[in-house]
């Protein structure tokens, strides 16, 4: 019985550990420019990536940034692509900045993807979210509402 529980227990232990080394290695494969931060406390840097791929037009590095930016932004670490971040966003203006980032990606016509566009509209959006938080964060609630009928 004991041989039997040790043998389950070094099975599920390789097969961590095997699970583990494959998502670093699919990481550390990317290149230098692709390489997108993965602790929460680099947030600011993955956002900083989407600017910078934005500046450069590189619609391929913007939308594996913007994926990753989306995971911490929304605490949503399942977000797999851009259809995922377009459902949690509220934005009109930038969701037709990131479709149009989309549709840039998978159309046969490979035109060029301009991403000032999509700088301007997430910067926007989170001045926006920024200011609806301060306003949220000023809000009086009324004292012992629920108590009064």
């Amino acid at each position: 019985m004991s041989i039997a529980l040790l043998i389950i227990w070094l099975t599920t232990l390789s097969l961590l550990i095997a699970a583990s080394t494959r998502n670093k290695r699919s990481v550390t494969n990317l290149s230098a420019s692709e390489k997108i931060p993965l602790d929460y406390l680099q947030a600011d840097k993955t956002l900083q990536l989407v600017y910078d791929a934005c500046i450069n037009n590189n619609a391929h590095n913007a939308s594996k940034s913007l994926v990753q930016w989306a995971k911490f932004h929304f605490n949503q670490p399942m977000i797999a692509g851009l259809s995922a971040v377009i459902e949690l966003i509220d934005n009109d203006l930038l969701i037709d900045a990131i479709t149009n980032l989309e549709s840039c990606q998978y159309s046969q016509a490979k035109e060029k993807w301009q991403g000032d566009d999509l700088s301007s509209k997430l910067e926007q959006y989170l001045q926006q979210n920024k200011a609806e938080k301060e306003a949220d964060k000023n809000k009086v609630p009324p004292a012992f509402s629920s108590l009064n009928p």
